[in-house]
């Protein structure tokens, strides 16, 4: 992420322990505030905590509130063996303990937390806040919400596909064969985790020039997918939440989501016009971040 979006505020590298390993992270405070309140802000799939986040940021940043950002362990500046695996489960683990280790810090306000979760990481949020009801607020954009209706989405042929690579990445992980791979992002027909059409490209410009990631996970990442559905838990939500969702959403139906906020007892829905990735540089992004920087400042101050 480029130097010039924090230019005006302190940042801070850190690192906490998640399982056995580390998870590199990054503390923005806004300059001259002290123990301001904060956003844990979580990524989607596959990603780095710096793909897509510098507009919100600097948003919230500018608006007193600070940012913990954090890599998922296996990716980015994090340890895990093998790189780029993807496990629902221990990416969420990774949130609670992000969340633990933030309430450590003496920089800012304990009592006033939320989190910010996009895609995967807007499930991963939403499923932590039903833990902690001492949040303040959740903001969860496009999130992944029901495993079960998504892989329902999949043509059975790509489906049967994807499986037969996972298990031989599963079979050659116990016999110490070379990690088998798919590509993350992939062009509609083609094997990969996310191929609907344009996605490809949409994801690959969230990716910061020289960035060492790559397009592929060890294929065995997909078994992490079955059984995680966090729709289940918005009925525990306690705090207020805003719910940032595509229209025309190749995967997560505009409708699906409408439904499922209907769950929660304190919501704000904010649709706009476009596909999954326009919340990242679409026509309404500008007034996405806007309306976010707002909700925050509304529950957090």
């Amino acid at each position: 992420m480029s130097e010039r979006h924090f230019q005006h505020f302190h940042r801070i590298d850190l690192s906490f322990a998640s399982g056995k390993e580390r998870c590199a992270a990054r503390l923005h405070l806004p300059l001259h505030l002290p123990q301001p309140p904060v956003v844990l802000m979580g990524n989607g799939l596959a990603t780095e905590w710096h793909f897509g986040t510098a507009d919100f940021i600097r948003a919230f940043t500018a608006a007193g509130i600070a940012t913990l950002n954090f890599d998922y362990r296996h990716f980015g500046a994090s340890s895990g063996e093998p790189r780029q695996l993807i496990s629902f489960a221990k990416q969420l683990d990774d949130w609670r303990a992000a969340l633990a280790f933030l309430r450590t810090r003496t920089e800012i306000n304990p009592a006033r937390i939320a989190l910010w979760g996009s895609s995967l990481g807007g499930g991963h949020a939403l499923s932590l806040a039903a833990e902690e009801p001492r949040l303040r607020a959740v903001i969860a954009q496009v999130p992944h919400l029901n495993s079960r209706e998504a892989l329902k989405m999949v043509p059975k042929r790509q489906l049967l596909r994807t499986l037969g690579h996972a298990l031989y990445d599963k079979l050659g992980s116990t016999l110490g064969w070379p990690v088998h791979t798919l590509p993350v992002v992939a062009e509609p027909g083609e094997p990969g985790l996310l191929n609907k059409p344009g996605w490809k490209a949409h994801y690959l410009s969230l990716v910061p020039a020289g960035s060492s990631w790559r397009n592929a996970v060890p294929a065995r990442s997909i078994f992490s997918a079955g059984n995680y559905n966090p729709i289940d838990v918005l009925a525990r939500l306690q705090m207020p939440v805003m719910i940032a969702y595509a229209l025309e959403d190749a995967a997560i139906p505009a409708v699906n989501v409408e439904i499922a906020s209907q769950r929660i007892g304190n919501v704000t829905l904010l649709p706009f016009a476009g596909d999954h990735f326009d919340v990242y540089a679409g026509s309404w992004h500008d007034e996405i971040v806007a309306q976010e920087t707002g909700f925050l400042r509304s529950k957090l101050f």
